[in-house]
């Protein structure tokens, strides 16, 4: 018996063992993807990427937006765990290159990547568990590439330009492969058992692709796992039973964006192909999402294919009732109806969900009543939403349908909207969280909440005009947690109005929720909040806050007081030994003018500090000191002129320190306590757009004409013999300021941290030798744009680890030959838009060099004798647009170019192109010869780029007839601008691969035959030709490919109504308003183009003939006539309803001078991007976005620099708030670089943006109750939690006043632009005012 005892406990160990080895293999599996890759030490072989760990074992690599064509060296040569490389101009993997590594996880994204080797990924068959390959340029599924990945469980494909799944696509990780993402690619169907045989496969992604419906055996056998289905995005019109009813465990199925207008079979399937489950078969889901459909009427009996759905989202489809026993038969737990229209829901409509139905959200609607039973009997609902709806409780006798329900969660915000009483909402014992706008009175009372449940934790009154908050409002309330009072005009809040909810509160937000009175910090009626951790009061009218403010909320850890106008900040407001939990301070946009000593000092836990768009002039002697944890200071779009020595002193871990934007006239070093700031991290300063002149002290007797007394400089830099006490900047950012001269030594301090210097955009005439000659870990330097016209030979002599320098628009004619005899690591080098003619013999001689660009400079041939053998080597991309080189000869393109995959030689002189010219580039895959006017392209110029070349241009080359090609890897070919009359159809046999193809501004009269030829072509521009005619056959041999057409400025006489009709998957149009069409209308011919989701409308423009246009001597008589351009602003041509999937539309060209009101109202999409370019409009309609399309929620404007009459933009927000049924809220604004006239009919732009970073950029988001985190599920409407709303901001900051001395728009909006808020929000009101007024008036008359 003990012998039993003791085997069944070893038994019980061994289990114990296995059991939690197994747990902690599926938790290392389930977190793999989450594992940070951005918060690790910069890379020894280039510190703009990051690496967990030191050569030769690298860890985790991160290669963000770090120019990079190949893949570093170091990495074939060293063990990582993840690699990424996103964004770095990869436009090549070499084969076997990481066969040494022993990669788990590998990510290649937003990259020219065209293809991979079959070999690319040898050796990582044991390792390799995660493959990202998101937006390439990859054509194919790499099957042969990833054949052998046997630990391969995740894939990634997203947003390439895939169009086809092979059966054996998959064929080698069938057994292994979890995760399938092909979402945003051009997949178009799916053959039967495409993706059969995959047995472990359980998440399988085609969003965003053309599918028009799915087979009913595309899934049949070996999908035994497959869980999660996404098809979004599509081009569905019915919901694929027949094919999802073979996927047994299937448990989410997203449909959302598709064409659905019913859940009814498609009649096909009805009776269900033989052998299969068809119509019989019953769903069982864990989610399922229909939002943003076309479904205007869910009937009786809708759901009867679903046994369950438990989470149902009919979001954003305009949906016009709900019949009763919609949902009957299905078993739904939550259900979300969000911004669909619904103006009435039939009594029954939820029937048969009463035992079921726990979550209903009804939110965003016109729902004005609901019947007294709609909710009888649900005993199981727990969270109720109809917030912004009109709901009134009419008959005041009986007690609300609401009133009934036992809920833990109602919200019931809107300014018009009140389904339920206080009073009756005390009936509801298990509320937990309330959000209402309604209240008895404007004061707070505490019989307001009298007979509320205790369980009451979270309570948001927004909306509710709310200006007093009385004492012991809350006394009814005490386990009150979240409290939420913004959207209000609080005036007064008594002492002891929190004082019973001190204990219990946690956060309290009170964003735009404070009246005009009250200017003054409440101190007393805060102290009793020892318990809160969150605090926001932005958006208000603060003036002031005491020095002991805070002393109380010893638990603070997030303070929002942004938007306000405090004008001063006291020393010891935030103390070391209360504020022991404090993370972040915002106190961006006030009017603070001066940072003392000791503000912020001691706070150990304060991670960043936000200062940004104040109007701080100066900051005093330690005002940061001893933050310990502080990894952010912003002080952007400040006034700052002077900054005190050891201002910031002691913060360790500070990584950002952001000056930008202010009015410093130098940068002294000493500002940081050199041995104690970033003295942990990569410390990141930016003093750009400043206005300092020169770097550096200059000492008496010292003239400011260059650095022409070097010695003498040199010696009074030395005389005080200082102990060198060095910074620890690794990136340091002077762009846009004045500097004119940097005295020698400046940058001593830092030159041994100093790995990024940026002084882009100033007037620098001279490099010599002490500016950066002694910075040995330097990799990066940017002195693009300034002046440069000398460069000293050794002007480069110790930064042996520069890897790029840009020396663009300077004022160069010549390169010393010595300049980069020690910058053995030169990958980089810009040159552009000098004066150079030549470069020296043998200037380049290491190799790793991976880009040289010697564009817009006086070249007269290629300098091939600057790059050495090896330098050549590894050159993978070579720009010499712009120049004067006139023949491209044998010796020029030699062997030596052997890497060579990109070539520019467009705008240069070059007459003929021999036959083989290019030949000794065997990986040549992008070439460009356009604008060479006179150039003579002879038959086979090409040979030997058969199976490299992927793009080629020869616009405006003179060509009339298209030369001899034979390249099957063409997927681009742009010869737009010449002469030709017609394009051989025979030419596609030997261009299969052709996916673009640009004949613009040609002489073509028809569509060519050629578009019938060519089986995956997607880009068609057919615009500026004399075609004459499209008719609904022009179009049909591309119509089952084509996604992007440019038919602009044809001269058509006739165009027939159906011309797109064929062209399903049509995603963007550019198109004019042809002058000679008199009743052309653009809905009209878009009625079936349902996949649309860019629209151009171009000005009409009098056709020309390019080859007239490009002739050196004058144009021809063809290229003098004007078709007469009759002015419209474009009412008639956009009158009617646009496709559901259009989101952006373009209006361009000079011949917009006007626009009507009304050209935007059949906008059916919930988002729009609206855009301006190259107009010579001076204003936009006043009601241009008051005509918007009914179902649009969020827009974004565009207005390109180019637009140089514009003198306004109206104020495109009808909503202060997001997502208010039937109203639209600016999402962003892009007017960089725009000049306007600046009066208070533009001030409204100040208010829009205390509002969007109110709702869109919340200082702290896990402050913000954002609808993702508030919902369970949220709403796909634009809500913009993804933008940059730092950058954002900084495109607004490029705006000027034409009107304000050019000054620029934020800083005009600060101080000279006091319009009120009133005048810059929604201006509709004004009317009735005026109306009242008027009235008054006659009425005393």
């Amino acid at each position: 018996m003990g012998d039993a005892g003791l085997e069944y406990m070893f038994k019980f160990g061994y289990t114990i063992v296995l059991v939690t080895v197994a747990i902690m293999i599926w938790a290392s599996l389930a977190r793999a993807r989450e594992i940070d890759t951005q918060n690790h030490p910069p890379c020894a072989f280039n510190p703009l990427c990051s690496c967990s760990k030191s050569a030769p074992d690298l860890g985790i690599v991160n290669c963000r937006d770090v120019l990079f064509p190949a893949i570093p060296k170091v990495i074939n040569s060293s063990k990582l765990f993840m690699l990424t490389m996103d964004g770095t101009g990869l436009r090549e993997l070499e084969p076997y290159f990481l066969q040494s590594t022993g990669l788990y996880r590998l990510e290649i994204t937003n990259n020219p990547l065209t293809e991979l080797p079959d070999e690319a990924l040898y050796g990582l068959e044991r390792s390799l568990w995660e493959l990202i390959l998101e937006h390439n340029q990859l054509i194919d599924i790499p099957s042969r590439t990833i054949r052998d990945l046997r630990k391969l469980r995740f894939l990634s494909l997203r947003g390439n330009d895939i169009t086809t799944v092979a059966p054996d696509a998959f064929r080698g990780i069938e057994s292994t492969l979890q995760t399938l993402i092909l979402a945003e690619n051009s997949i178009t169907q799916l053959a039967p058992s495409t993706l059969a045989g995959l047995p472990n496969l359980e998440t399988l992604d085609l969003s965003g692709n053309g599918l028009m419906q799915l087979e009913a055996n595309v899934f049949r056998d070996g999908l035994g796992k497959l869980s999660k289905l996404l098809l979004a995005d599509n081009l569905l019109q019915h919901v694929p039973y027949d094919a999802v009813s073979m996927l047994s465990r299937l448990r989410t199925l997203d449909l959302s964006r598709n064409r659905l207008q019913d859940l009814s079979p498609d009649d096909d399937e009805q009776q269900g192909a033989p052998g299969m489950p068809g119509g019989n078969y019953r769903l069982t889901l864990d989610s399922l999402n229909l939002s943003y459909n076309e479904l205007e009427t869910l009937p009786a009996a809708s759901f009867t294919q679903f046994d369950t759905a438990n989470v149902t989202l009919l979001d954003g489809n305009p949906l016009a009732m709900i019949e009763d026993n919609a949902f009957r038969s299905a078993k739904i737990r939550e259900l979300y109806v969000r911004h669909c229209d619904l103006d009435h829901v039939q009594p029954e409509a939820f029937s048969g969900l009463e035992n079921y139905l726990q979550v209903l959200d009804l939110s965003g609607n016109n729902l004005t009543e609901v019947a007294d039973d709609l909710f009888r009997g649900f005993e199981n609902l727990r969270y109720l939403n109809v917030k912004d709806n009109l709901l009134r409780h009419s008959d005041q006798r009986n007690a609300s349908p609401f009133a009934r329900l036992n809920l833990n969660r109602l919200e019931a915000v809107g300014q018009r909207n009140q389904p339920i009483t206080l009073a009756e909402l005390g009936d509801m014992r298990n509320l937990r969280s309330l959000t209402i706008s309604h209240l008895p009175s404007a004061s707070l009372v505490p019989d307001d909440f009298a007979n509320f449940s205790p369980e009451l934790e979270e309570l948001r009154l927004n909306r509710a005009s709310l200006k007093v908050i009385k004492s012991h409002a809350f006394t009814h309330l005490r386990g009150l947690k979240r409290l939420d009072l913004s959207e209000n005009r609080i005036d007064s809040i008594e002492a002891d109005a929190f004082s019973d909810v001190g204990h219990s509160l946690v956060s309290l937000r009170a964003s735009h929720g404070l009246g005009s009175q009250l200017v003054v910090f409440p101190i007393e009626a805060f102290r009793k909040l020892t318990a809160l951790e969150a605090l926001d009061l932005s958006n208000n009218r603060l003036k002031a806050i005491g020095d002991t403010s805070f002393h109380l909320l010893r638990n603070l850890v997030s303070l929002e007081l942004h938007d306000n106008q405090i004008d001063a900040l006291a020393k010891g407001t935030f103390q070391a030994d209360i504020h022991t939990k404090l993370m972040m301070i915002s106190l961006s946009y006030n009017n603070i003018k001066q940072l003392i000593t000791h503000t912020f000092v001691d706070l150990e836990e304060l991670e960043a500090l936000l200062l940004e768009d104040n109007r701080i002039e100066t900051i005093e002697k330690r005002t940061f000191m001893n933050l310990s944890n502080l990894k952010l200071i912003n002080l952007r779009g400040n006034r700052l002129s002077k900054i005190a020595d050891e201002a910031f002193q002691n913060l360790p871990e500070l990584e950002k320190l952001d000056l930008a934007y202010n009015s410093l006239t130098t940068f002294d070093f000493m500002y940081l306590d050199q041995a104690s700031v970033g003295s942990l991290t990569a410390l990141e300063v930016d003093v750009s757009h400043n206005k300092i002149k020169t770097l550096g002290m200059v000492e008496n007797g010292t003239e400011g004409a260059g650095h022409g007394s070097r010695e003498q400089q040199q010696l009074q830099q030395q005389l005080p013999q200082q102990p060198t006490v060095h910074s620890n900047i690794r990136s340091l950012d002077f762009s846009n300021n004045n500097i004119s001269r940097i005295m020698p030594n400046y940058f001593r301090p830092a030159e041994l941290s100093l790995m990024k210097l940026v002084l882009r955009q100033n007037h620098l005439s001279t490099i010599t030798r002490e500016l950066f000659g002694n910075m040995p870990h330097l990799n990066w330097l940017d002195l693009s744009e300034n002046e440069i016209a000398d460069l000293e030979y050794d002007a480069l002599r110790s930064t042996r680890r520069l890897q790029v320098l840009k020396l663009s628009h300077n004022s160069l004619t010549e390169v010393p030959a010595e300049l980069f005899r020690n910058a053995h690591n030169l990958r980089v080098l810009e040159l552009a838009h000098n004066s150079l003619k030549y470069l020296p013999d043998n200037l380049l001689l290491s190799e790793g060099l991976e880009r040289l660009d010697v564009s817009h400079n006086q070249f007269t041939k290629i300098p091939v004798t600057a790059l050495s053998n090896m330098a050549a080597l590894s050159l993978c991309e070579l720009d010499l647009s712009h120049n004067h080189i006139g023949a491209i000869h044998s010796i020029d393109l030699s062997n030596k170019f052997r890497s060579l995959s990109w070539l520019d030689l467009s705008h240069n002189r070059l007459v003929r192109l021999e036959d083989a010219a290019f030949a000794t580039l065997p990986r040549l895959s992008v070439l460009n010869l356009s604008h060479n006017d006179e150039l003579e392209v002879m038959g086979k110029a090409f040979v030997g780029l058969e199976n490299s070349l992927i793009e080629l241009q020869l616009a405006n080359v003179s060509l009339s007839s298209v030369p001899e090609l034979s390249n099957p890897s063409l997927r681009s070919l742009k010869i737009s601008h010449n002469d030709l009359p017609s394009i051989p159809p025979e030419l596609a046999a030997n261009m299969t691969s052709l996916r673009e193809l640009d004949l613009s501004e040609n002489d073509l009269t028809s569509v060519p035959l050629i578009t019938h030829s060519l089986p995956n072509l997607k880009r068609l521009s057919l615009s500026g030709n004399p075609i004459t005619t499209l008719s609904n056959t022009s179009l049909l041999g591309a119509a089952d490919t084509l996604e992007h057409l440019d038919i602009a400025n044809l001269n058509l006489h006739s165009i027939e109504t159906g011309v797109l009709n064929k062209l399903h998957y049509l995603r963007s149009l550019r198109v004019s308003t042809f002058p000679a069409l008199p009743n052309f209308n653009v809905p009209r011919i878009l009625e079936n183009a349902n996949n649309l989701r860019e629209l151009w409308i171009e000005a009409p423009k009098p056709h020309s003939n390019a080859g007239a246009a490009g002739a050196a001597v004058g144009a021809t008589a063809k290229a003098s006539k004007p078709i007469a351009v009759a002015a419209t602003d474009l009412r008639r041509e956009m009158d009617g309803a646009l496709p559901r999937k259009l989101q952006s539309i373009t209006f361009g060209g000079v011949g917009f001078s006007r626009l009507s009101d009304t050209v935007l109202k059949g906008v059916r999409s919930t988002t729009l991007h609206f855009r301006l370019h190259n107009t010579s409009l001076v204003a936009l309609p006043g009601n241009l976005f008051r005509h918007l399309g009914k179902p649009v929620r969020n827009i974004t404007v565009t207005i390109d620099e180019d637009n140089d009459l514009l003198q306004s933009v109206p104020n495109p927000n009808t909503a202060h708030y997001l997502a208010l049924p039937e109203h639209v809220f600016l999402t962003e604004l892009q007017i960089s670089g725009s000049v306007l006239n600046c009066d208070c009919e533009i001030g409204w732009i100040e208010f829009w943006q205390r509002k969007r970073r109110q709702y869109l950029c919340p200082a702290n988001p896990w402050t913000e109750t954002s609808l993702t985190n508030y919902f369970k599920h949220a709403t796909p409407l634009a809500y913009a939690k993804g933008t940059d709303c730092g950058d954002s901001a900084n495109k607004l900051r490029q705006a000027r006043c034409s009107n304000k001395n050019n000054d620029l728009l934020l800083e005009v909006l600060k101080k000279d632009l006091e319009c009120g808020w009133g005048s810059t929000g929604n201006r509709l009101g004004i009317v009735p005012a005026i109306a009242f007024v008027l009235v008054f008036i006659v009425l005393l008359i």
